[in-house]
């Protein structure tokens, strides 16, 4: 080392020295700025088909484009700053677009119309044939509907919709082709808090009540579900006090323009309003323009039953005229007879309501068993009563629909009422034999045509004490099939066959554990045979070689 370097560095550590350890001077920090902490929640989203199952695969994808799969259990699991808009897609539904807060949701996805099984027993869509013998499917079958009463079904649909869709699945394994409901309610105070309406309104005490967020996407999204399911609609409304005629038809072109993109397959019946004397009080023209969307796209449409929901002529003629069908909310009182009666009678004397001989029994007696409202005029929880009732109503060119307590007010599983199972397996039984029994010429056993009459006369007939009430029935149009309903009156009774030939005789009724019996009896020409009963019984009747 050269001298002077060793002076350098002699210098350099008698200066280190003197200052002590080396210590790094500290380094001087700007003010912190304010951090903004955004705090991401769970957003959880269950996918669920129309019968409530988990769909796995399914893809949720943010605006920000995060995207998860659904698990195996139709789960997926995001973090999310907030509400977000996403998108939920999965093969063969339709994609959904929905806002979803953080927290757990349920979204059900409807499957896309190629995949979708039949809407109901019949292929395509319901109509009334040109000639008014029955109604039928694209076809050309005719066809015997029979649909449950589900008012309520919208309305909570909107509120709870994945106890809705159980609810359905079990009114389609039932055998039910459908379901009625109303699209509108609220302005009375037995719905306050169950109100659906696409305007705000003022309900009958007085409160201002919202109209319902995303109305029609919420129909819509229920229409499709009924489709999904395998029901149709028959679609009405009620409640529509206080509103103007023109906002019920710009209502109606709505609904109108949801089935132009569903599919009309999925409408049974497009009814103007529901007991409108008390609903809105458009009367007969007002209804018919009501109507008019879905009469203008081929739908079948009914008015409304008249004021107080009359059977009389004149009114059911009033309330007629210009609509597919006559329309009756059927007689409650007295005997079963007398119910019986009243339903056959409709049929018998249809040509007084024009060129329209087919009817709808939009709401008939019913099942009112359990504590509180629902079918509290003329109830009955008798399952041959009710199951008889059905058929009678189909045998005299009428729909049924199957009426009950929780069918008004769902307060309860439908099923869980009399009558419920019985009802679409007489229906069953009676198709099978005569699915064209609409068509049918009817008569009574009073008339000169009948096929079976009664040996002994016809109870409450003057000097008559035993025997039937009634042998209301239908036969084709070679006389070789007789469907009839022997009922009422005072045991046994004993009726002749008029066929004009040996016939296998089919007695049918529906036992109180909702089963059905049938008994088969080989009767000769002119023979007697002997029936015993609570109600009635259905008789199915054919000419054997």
């Amino acid at each position: 080392m050269r001298p002077y370097h060793r002076l350098t560095l002699a210098l350099i550590i008698a200066i280190l020295a003197a200052c002590g350890p080396f210590q790094v001077p500290p380094t001087i920090k700007a003010p912190d700025e304010p951090v903004l902490a955004i705090p991401y929640q769970d957003l959880v989203v269950s996918m669920l088909d129309g019968a409530g199952k988990a769909i796995v695969g399914a893809e949720v994808v943010t605006p920000t484009h995060d995207s998860r799969i659904s698990d195996g259990n139709g789960f997926s699991h995001m973090a999310v700053p907030g509400q977000v808009l996403v998108v939920v897609s999965a093969e063969g539904f339709d994609t959904k677009e929905i806002d979803l807060p953080p927290k757990t949701h349920r979204v059900h996805l409807t499957r896309t119309k190629q995949t979708m099984k039949r809407t109901a027993q019949w292929t395509g869509r319901l109509s009334v044939s040109k000639d008014q013998r029955c109604f039928q499917d694209e076809t050309g079958d005719c066809q015997l509907p029979v649909l449950a009463h589900f008012g309520e079904a919208f309305s909570a649909y909107v509120r709870r919709p994945m106890e809705v869709e159980a609810q359905l699945v079990a009114i389609k394994a039932a055998g039910y082709d459908g379901i009625r409901f109303w699209d509108t309610l609220g302005y009375d105070g037995a719905w306050l808090n169950k109100e659906v309406m696409p305007w705000a309104f003022m309900n009958k005490s007085g409160q201002r009540i919202p109209a319902t967020l995303h109305y029609y996407t919420r129909l819509r999204e229920f229409v499709k579900t009924l489709q999904a399911i395998g029901l149709t609609a028959h679609h009405t409304r009620g409640d529509l006090n206080g509103r103007s005629l023109n906002e019920v038809v710009g209502h109606a072109e709505r609904v109108a323009a949801i089935y132009d993109d569903i599919g009309w397959d999925v409408m049974a019946l497009f009814e103007g309003n529901n007991e409108d004397f008390q609903n809105g009080s458009f009367g007969a023209e007002g209804l018919l323009r009501i109507v008019g969307p879905g009469a203008r796209r081929g739908a079948i449409t009914a008015s409304s039953c008249p004021a107080g929901c009359t059977e009389k002529v004149e009114d059911l003629k009033a309330f007629t005229k210009g609509f597919s069908v006559f329309y009756v909310h059927g007689y409650r009182d007295g005997e079963p007879t007398d119910k019986l009666r009243h339903i056959f009678s409709l049929g018998y004397e249809a040509e007084a309501f024009g060129d329209r001989r087919l009817g709808w029994q939009g709401e008939p007696t019913g099942p009112n068993e359990f504590p509180g409202f629902g079918v509290t005029v003329g109830h009955t929880e008798n399952v041959e009563e009710l199951a008889l009732l059905a058929v009678q109503s189909l045998m005299s060119r009428q729909v049924w629909v199957y009426m009950s307590q929780y069918g008004v007010f769902w307060n309860g599983r439908i099923e869980t009422h009399k009558g419920f199972a019985a009802v679409p397996r007489m229906r069953d039984v009676l198709e099978k034999f005569a699915p064209d029994v609409m068509s049918y010429s009817i008569t009574h056993g009073g008339r000169g045509d009948a096929k079976f009459k009664s040996t002994t006369g016809y109870y409450g007939d003057p000097g008559v004490s035993v025997g039937p009430a009634r042998i209301d029935q239908a036969y084709s149009k070679d006389g070789q099939r007789v469907v009839a309903t022997v009922h009422g009156g005072k045991g046994p009774a004993t009726i002749r066959n008029l066929m004009g030939c040996a016939a296998d005789v089919t007695l049918v009724h529906a036992n109180a554990d909702e089963s059905v019996e049938a008994h088969t009896f080989r009767t000769e020409a002119n023979a007697t045979l002997a029936i015993k009963y609570r109600v009635g019984r259905l008789l199915l009747a054919q000419c054997v070689q």
